[in-house]
């Protein structure tokens, strides 16, 4: 995404624990430092936590003008993710505070990375030549983060997004 972003000539500020710019979902101090300044801002939530209202509040004390949350595939749909799925309630949580921030905002909702096959979950199943799923009658997406990337960037960039929730 920051190559897509570089492309168009939006100035990128890469944020992560370690990095010109350090972030840490558990340091608050790290916050404003990745904030300060910025116009948009790109949330990857933290899985299994609920800290994306604070991260979400301070980005707007700090003058953020709009957020693109990633989410995911579901969420919204009572018993799909299963009961106590602290990923699940990280999106939830994550969803409702960027709805609630009075923010421009824009929701991504993926489904499995296509990348889980060569670089995550599937890959040594892929490697044994064998996988497997219980999924019985039902269907799964598959979506590249090459893909996710280039409509983030949009949303991030571009006017008509705003309000929006894409299932992607």
């Amino acid at each position: 995404m920051a190559r897509l972003l570089g492309n168009a000539g939006v100035p990128v500020r890469l944020a992560a624990r370690s990095g010109p710019v350090r972030f840490d979902w558990w340091d608050q101090d790290t916050w404003d430092p990745a904030l300060t300044g910025a116009a948009a801002v790109y949330l990857v939530p933290l899985d299994g936590a609920a800290l994306t209202r604070a991260f979400v509040e301070r980005a707007a004390a700090l003058g953020v003008r709009r957020v693109v949350l990633l989410s995911g595939r579901g969420v919204d749909v009572p018993g799909y993710l299963g009961d106590g799925n602290g990923g699940g309630d990280t999106h939830i949580h994550g969803e409702r505070a960027v709805r609630d921030s009075g923010l421009e905002w824009t929701i991504l909702r993926p489904g499995w990375f296509a990348q889980d096959f060569s670089e995550g979950f599937f890959r040594e199943a892929v490697l044994a030549g064998e996988m497997r799923l219980p999924t019985g009658d039902g269907s799964a997406t598959f979506v590249d983060a090459e893909d996710i990337a280039a409509v983030a960037v949009a949303a991030l960039t571009e006017d008509g997004h705003v309000g929006e929730t894409y299932e992607l």
